[in-house]
């Protein structure tokens, strides 16, 4: 809108993005498709450069706010015989936010008052087996692995005006791995009994969970 001329406001997001996907079919190894999205945004509030308008001390900050998406990936889905169907598919995403404020000293110089970065990177592997025994019983079952990278940095001073202080620095990366099973059978032309379990795992505290699940649905 602020290219149109039309301003709503002070601190008023800007915001793009694009996506595409791309099917690219094959007559022996299945299906593969391309696909992504990127989005990119920002956020300036400027301050006021004029200590005879300064109304208030917020007059006197000014921040700049990002964040910005990416992720790309491919799947694949091939037929296994008659009652089966493989999926898989990997995927590569980067999320970036940061933040920056200042203060107007009374020089009309900025001033540093806060930094923030979170920088977060995942790359992600899964694949599910789709297999019908019959009319009346379906089953899916499969994995997930992801590798999760991170790098964060928060800068904030003890009082207004004081040196920045590193409040957080760390960056490294961790593994998820999940696994899950869930059949379905249909006992009635009505009903269906859902029965499963969903294991996760978190390699940087070794901590895992196992979720069984059941329910009855009925078909209106």
């Amino acid at each position: 809108m602020n290219k149109l001329g039309i301003t709503p406001g002070e601190g008023a997001t800007n915001f793009q993005d694009l996506s595409y996907n791309i099917s690219l079919p094959t007559n022996r190894i299945g299906t593969f498709s391309l696909f992504g999205f990127g989005g990119l945004s920002d956020d300036q509030d400027p301050a006021t450069i004029d200590s005879l308008k300064w109304e208030s001390k917020a007059d006197r900050y000014q921040s700049d706010f990002i964040s910005n998406t990416l992720y790309n990936g491919i799947t694949h889905s091939i037929s296994l015989g008659g009652k089966a169907r493989l999926q898989s598919g990997i995927g590569y995403s980067v999320v970036k936010n940061a933040y920056n404020e200042y203060l107007v000293d009374d020089d009309y110089e900025l001033q540093d008052n806060i930094q923030v970065k979170y920088y977060t990177r995942k790359l992600n592997l899964s694949s599910t087996l789709h297999y019908r025994f019959n009319s009346k019983l379906y089953l899916r079952t499969g994995l997930n692995v992801t590798r999760h990278g991170f790098n964060y940095l928060q800068r904030t001073p003890d009082n207004e005006g004081d040196p920045l202080e590193i409040r957080i620095d760390q960056a490294g990366h961790t593994y998820s791995q999940q696994l899950f099973a869930q059949a379905q059978y249909r006992f009635a032309s009505r009903w269906t009994f859902n029965a499963g379990a969903h294991y996760l795992r978190l390699s940087f505290n070794k901590a895992q969970a196992i979720d069984p699940r059941f329910f009855i649905a009925m078909a209106t």
